[in-house]
Formats: structure tokens, C-alpha cells, sequence
């Protein structure tokens, strides 16, 4: 079971935080440090939020050995040559790290409207992911690339830098037949979002048959959560306040009334609930820390928590 951490762009996250966390972590068990791709909150807040990929290249200046990248990158936002353009060049920075490219179709309303980008309905929205996976995969791979798509073309296009290691795609959400599909059919990973162990291992069942019938190898899985790790009941609502000043939703809650399968966990649970994940057939647990300019509980995942989680 791997672990990684996620932290998101759109609630204030500043520069000097987010580089503080990488170098943190940068050389520990924690696998790899994503953040969410927006361009402001789902509502007008004042928060800022900074590209994700320039955060991304940033962090790869300045770190060593973590894993970097999105969770995720809307297909609505940027042209695939300017992300695959993109992805590369923090490639670069990076060196022989992979580089994670999580892949949406958007769903901000407000986000789209506020500076006129189209946001169609869904159905077109995921013919377009086909189309825009397969054009970043063709410019990272340093070939002449010919295209002709409903949505995307490409003439003979050739990019470089290329990626030093091919970046890893993942695409995912809620489970639905049709994301499903798509990521046996075009991702490296399928991401779930805030679910328990017991959907886990029903999509992950789902996904093995899928890919069985398609006769290829399923896509590695991997479940998204909040997650606040504190010493004691005590240390966990310090966290919990913490962050309601950025998560509304979190106001007056506590370590007892959180609902599943949000995490507000002491070390120790959090060793059994990595397990349980793991019996599910999740490869990795992406863990949202809602907290960045804290690392308290960064240091009990670093120092408690992954020392007790099986490798592999």
C-alpha cells in the first residue's frame, strides 16, 4: 500500500506552505504530494488559489524523491497540447520522478461561468476525455503524432522535452459504470473518491472484470479521503477547528461526529484502517490534508503510521 497526500489549491493554500510540505516530506514514505486543480472555489471567497502545476514545478525545483501532480486536472481548462506541454516541462524540474496527471471533465460551475469557459454536458464532456487522453499520450511519447478526433486533432505534432518516466494518468470519482469503462480503457489508475473499504473492493472487483472481458490488465486502484490525524480526542478537534476555518462544512464538528468515511483517527486507528483499505484491493490511499500550514499530523503519519503499513 502506498500513501500520498493531497492538498487542495482553492481554500488559501499559500506558496511557502505548500513548498514547506514537500520538503517535509520529500525523502520519508510518503509517496507522493498532489493538489487539486482549480481556478477558484466553487464560490466567490477571496481565498487564493495558485495554478496547480506551477505549484507542481515548484516543489520539483526543490525536492528530491517525492512523487508530484494533480488530483485533478480538468480537461475543460487547457488544451491537451498546452497540458501535455505543461506536464513535461515539469518533468524537467523533476527528474526521474513520475509525475501523477489526474484527468477530469470539470463540474465548478460557478468556476467555468466566472471567466466564460464551456462547461457541456457530461456525456460530451467524456467523449472529450477519450479524445484528450489519447492526444497527452501521443505528444509525451517524442514520435511524430497525427490525430483527427471529433474534438482534438493533431498534424504530425512533435513536443519536446518528453517526460522522463511516462506520467501516470488516473481518472476515476464515484464508481459509475461509465468512469469505470473509461479507465480500463485509457488510465494507469482509478481514483475513488471519500468511500469505504467495502465499495472499494466492489469496484476494484468491478474493475478486474471489466478489464478481464476487454483482455487487459485492470488499472491500479486507489481511494481519496479527508483525513486528520491527531494524538488524542483532544489534538484531533484543534485540527478539526483548524480546518472549518477553510472547510465550512467541518463547523462544529468533532473527532465522534464526523461522518464516514471522512478520517479523524488517531495513529493507531489509521494503521488498521490503511489495512482494511488494503484487504480491499486499494494500491494506494491518497489522503487529504485539509491543514497545510500544520505538519503535527504529517509527523504522526511520517513517524506512527507508515512504519506499521505493509509494503506492497
Amino acid at each position: 500500500m502506498e500513501v500520498a497526500l493531497l492538498i487542495d489549491s482553492e481554500t488559501g493554500t499559500t506558496a511557502k506552505d505548500w513548498l514547506r510540505v514537500a520538503a517535509h516530506i520529500d525523502g520519508t514514505a510518503v509517496t507522493a504530494l498532489l493538489r487539486s486543480d482549480h481556478l477558484t472555489g466553487p464560490a466567490p471567497s477571496g481565498q487564493d488559489c495558485l495554478d496547480a502545476w506551477t505549484a507542481c514545478t515548484a516543489a520539483a525545483a526543490t525536492t528530491h524523491t517525492v512523487g508530484l501532480g494533480t488530483l485533478v486536472s480538468p480537461i475543460t481548462f487547457r488544451h491537451p497540447a498546452i497540458l501535455a506541454k505543461t506536464v513535461a516541462s515539469t518533468s524537467a524540474f523533476a527528474g526521474d520522478r513520475r509525475l501523477d496527471v489526474g484527468i477530469g471533465i470539470g463540474w465548478n460551475t460557478y468556476e467555468h461561468r466566472s471567466v466564460g469557459l464551456a462547461l457541456l454536458d457530461t456525456t460530451t464532456r467524456y467523449r472529450m476525455m477519450v479524445e484528450y487522453i489519447a492526444v497527452l499520450r501521443g505528444l509525451w511519447s517524442g514520435l511524430p503524432f497525427s490525430y483527427d478526433g471529433e474534438f482534438f486533432t493533431a498534424d504530425d505534432a512533435q513536443l519536446h522535452p518528453v517526460p522522463a518516466r511516462p506520467p501516470r494518468i488516473i481518472v476515476g470519482k464515484r464508481g459509475r459504470q461509465r468512469s469505470l469503462e473509461l479507465a480500463v480503457r485509457t488510465a494507469d489508475e482509478y481514483n475513488f473518491v471519500f468511500q469505504p473499504p467495502a465499495a472499494c473492493a466492489r469496484v476494484h472487483q468491478r474493475l478486474t472484470e471489466i478489464a478481464d472481458k476487454c483482455d487487459q490488465a485492470p488499472p491500479r486502484l486507489s481511494v481519496m479521503t479527508d483525513c486528520i490525524i491527531g494524538a488524542d480526542a483532544r489534538h484531533i478537534n484543534a485540527q478539526l477547528a483548524d480546518a472549518a476555518t477553510r472547510y465550512p462544512m467541518l463547523r462544529g464538528a468533532t473527532h465522534s461526529t464526523l461522518p464516514a468515511p471522512y478520517l479523524a483517527t488517531t495513529p493507531e486507528a489509521l494503521v488498521d484502517t490503511i489495512e482494511a483499505y488494503a484487504n480491499a484491493g486499494v494500491d494506494r490511499m491518497i489522503l487529504k490534508h485539509p491543514n497545510p500550514a500544520d505538519l503535527s499530523s504529517i509527523d504522526l503519519l511520517i513517524n506512527s503510521v507508515l512504519p506499521y503499513v505493509k509494503k506492497g
